[in-house]
C-alpha cells in the first residue's frame, strides 16, 4: 500500500507536520511519502533521511494556489478552507491532507493528526504524535565546539540584540546559507538543513526565537531549547512543543547561564 501526507506549510509547519506524519508512518506499519512546495525542496534531504519517510515530493506547488497559509494575522480569512493540492499524483492507495483546517487544536501538530485520521478515515485519536519522543534524527556528523548554538529567524529588528547576547555567552549562531549577518565579534557559519541539523544535534543549548530552526531544535530533542520569543502573540500554547529541553526565558544573558 501507497499512502501520501501532504502539507502545504511553511518550513516551521512542514517540521512540525513530522509529529503526525510519523503517527501516520507507525501506525500503518511502514514509510509514507510527504508532499510539500517545491519553495521548500531544500527541506527534502532532512526528511527523506527519517526512518518513516519513504520520498519527499517537491512537485510544482505554489502557496498562492491554495489560499493564505494559517497564521495568526490571516486565519480569520482562512477558517474552513482546506489547503489541498490541486492533482493528488497517481499510484496512492490513501492520502492524508494535514494542512490546518482552522486555527489549529489544540496545538498544531495535534491538528495535523486530527486531520489525518478524518482522511484515513480513522477513529479520533488513532494517530500518536508523542512529541516527548524526538521525530527527527541528524544522518551527518558535525566537528567542531558546538556547546551553544543560536539562531533567530524573521523578526529583523530584535536581532542585533540578539546578536550581542549570544557573543555574550560564547555562543556560535547558524544561519541559512543565504542569510546576511552582520554581528562583529560573533562566531557564525552558514548551513543547509542537513548540516544545520548536525550542529544542532552536537550541541547541549539552542538559543532563539519560535521560528523554523526552533522547531528543528525541538524535534531533535536537543538538551536545552531556550526560547526567547518578544511577540506575545506565539506564546499562545498552540504553537508549543512540549519537548523535555524546551523552555520560555526572557531575552538576556543573564537567563540563559541560569538556564543552560
Amino acid at each position: 500500500m501507497k499512502i501520501l501526507c501532504t502539507m502545504p506549510g511553511l518550513l516551521g509547519d512542514i517540521l512540525t507536520s513530522l509529529l503526525a506524519v510519523r503517527g501516520v508512518a507507525e501506525h500503518f506499519g511502514q514509510p509514507v511519502d510527504l508532499w510539500i512546495s517545491h519553495n521548500f525542496k531544500a527541506l527534502a534531504p532532512l526528511i527523506e533521511a527519517q526512518e518513516y519517510i519513504d520520498q519527499v515530493l517537491t512537485l510544482e506547488w505554489n502557496l498562492a494556489d491554495t489560499g493564505p497559509v494559517y497564521t495568526y494575522e490571516r486565519v480569520h480569512q482562512s477558517l474552513g478552507k482546506v489547503h489541498a493540492p490541486l492533482t493528488v499524483p497517481e499510484g496512492y492507495d490513501r492520502v492524508a491532507h494535514l494542512q490546518y483546517r482552522g486555527w489549529p487544536n489544540p496545538t498544531c501538530y495535534e491538528d495535523c493528526a486530527r486531520n489525518a485520521e478524518s482522511d484515513l478515515e480513522l477513529a479520533p485519536g488513532t494517530i500518536k504524535t508523542e512529541p516527548q519522543r524526538a521525530w527527527i534524527v541528524a544522518p551527518l556528523k558535525a566537528e567542531g565546539d558546538w556547546a551553544i548554538v543560536g539562531n533567530w529567524r524573521a523578526r529583523d529588528d530584535d536581532k542585533p540584540r540578539f546578536f550581542e547576547i549570544l557573543r555574550e555567552v560564547g555562543g556560535v549562531y547558524v544561519g541559512a546559507p543565504n542569510e546576511k549577518i552582520e554581528a562583529k565579534d560573533l562566531r557564525f557559519v552558514k548551513a543547509d538543513w542537513m548540516l544545520t541539523a548536525a550542529i544542532f544535534a552536537s550541541a547541549q543549548v539552542w538559543v532563539g526565537n519560535q521560528s523554523a530552526p526552533w522547531v528543528l531544535a525541538n524535534g531533535l530533542h536537543m538538551p536545552k531549547i531556550l526560547t526567547m520569543e518578544p511577540d506575545t502573540r506565539r506564546h499562545d500554547v498552540t504553537f508549543w512543543l512540549p519537548t523535555p529541553g524546551n523552555r520560555r526565558i526572557g531575552m538576556n544573558a543573564q537567563e540563559i547561564q541560569v538556564n543552560r
